[in-house]
């Protein structure tokens, strides 16, 4: 009942024609999750709290993430570390200003976000960031380095 009422209330302040692109969805499974934020063209994320699975889950579905890291937290720069993590510190703002200019440039500028979805997608081939595998032997290598 309470994320049925947050979403009217957030269809209603966002206006009718931003409330058609917006799409709520109940708990999926990974996979679908992860497709399911690829239709996106840009994730913002938000300054005081990132975004911390879901902008890896973003990023594995070929969508930019911009970030702006604010305060001594761990919580506020989470998704910051995984963009530059990924090699994409053109998607970590400064400040709130050049948050909002990078976010307008982008939606406005087809060719630039072209550019840096192929860049993106280019990063996140050769990223260890995203290689499952990778991290299965590193996290089994931990293991055993503790058990000894």
């Amino acid at each position: 009942p309470e994320a049925l009422a947050a979403e009217a209330n957030l269809r209603r302040s966002a206006g009718a024609e931003v409330s058609k692109r917006v799409v709520f969805t109940d708990l999926l499974p990974l996979e679908m999750r992860i497709q399911g934020k690829g239709v996106a063209d840009l994730f913002l994320d938000s300054p005081e709290y990132n975004a911390h699975g879901t902008a890896t889950e973003v990023l594995s579905g070929g969508v930019p993430v911009l970030t702006l890291p604010l305060g001594k937290a761990h919580a506020s720069r989470v998704a910051s570390s995984v963009v530059l993590g990924l090699g994409m510190g053109q998607l970590v703002a400064r400040t709130y200003s050049d948050y909002q200019d990078m976010a307008v440039r982008l939606a406005t500028q087809p060719r630039s976000m072209a550019k840096l979805c192929a860049t993106l997608q280019a990063r996140r081939r050769g990223s260890d960031l995203f290689n499952a595998s990778l991290w299965a032997v590193r996290v089994e290598t931990a293991f055993f380095q503790v058990l000894s």
